[in-house]
């Protein structure tokens, strides 16, 4: 009698996987790949949000003494006062303001130094860019993200964060300088 040769025989094995990489490690760059292209698209959405979303400006409420007053500049000339480019006090128009800060009644000066507005309100000194004004009969100026305009033949100094509303920030006259 002759043996049984009904062995099994192994089943026969998968080869191995493109580049050389067991499927485990297959599926973790997978998996990689989803999450990096996840978090690239937030990325996206959250920086293009205030441009697919834009919010609707409020009106602040003033908490100032009643020298403090809010206006708000409409839409379409929020467009028009949108340009940035320096401009300089024309020939003969005053640099140098003095006055008075509105909440702690400190003595406020800004001067022109040739290149930049300097506030000096008490002993406190910021420096402020000058910024081309669409009113003809006022100087604007911006120091990070904080922006003040003033009447030229002096007048109520008003600060803004963005533009649109203002708060009485002092008033200033200006002076002659020798």
């Amino acid at each position: 009698m002759e043996p049984d040769q009904t062995q099994e025989t192994p089943p026969p094995q998968d080869p191995a996987p493109a580049g050389g990489k067991p499927g485990f490690f297959q599926s973790v760059n997978g998996a990689i790949a989803g999450v990096t292209g996840l978090v690239v698209a937030i990325g996206g959405l959250a920086a293009t949000w205030d441009r697919i979303f834009p919010s609707q400006p409020t009106e602040a409420v003033a908490a100032s003494p009643a020298n403090t007053t809010t206006e708000t500049v409409p839409a379409d000339e929020t467009a028009a006062i949108a340009g940035t480019e320096d401009s300089v006090p024309g020939q003969g128009d005053p640099t140098l303001f003095k006055g008075e800060h509105v909440a702690s009644g400190a003595a406020l000066t800004i001067e022109w130094d040739g290149a930049n507005w300097v506030l000096t309100e008490g002993k406190n000194q910021y420096s402020y860019d000058d910024l081309t004004s669409d009113d003809p009969s006022r100087y604007e100026a911006v120091s990070s993200g904080s922006y003040l305009r003033w009447p030229i033949e002096g007048g109520e100094v008003d600060e803004s964060e963005d533009r649109v509303t203002w708060t009485t920030y002092g008033s200033v006259e200006p002076v002659a300088q020798q």
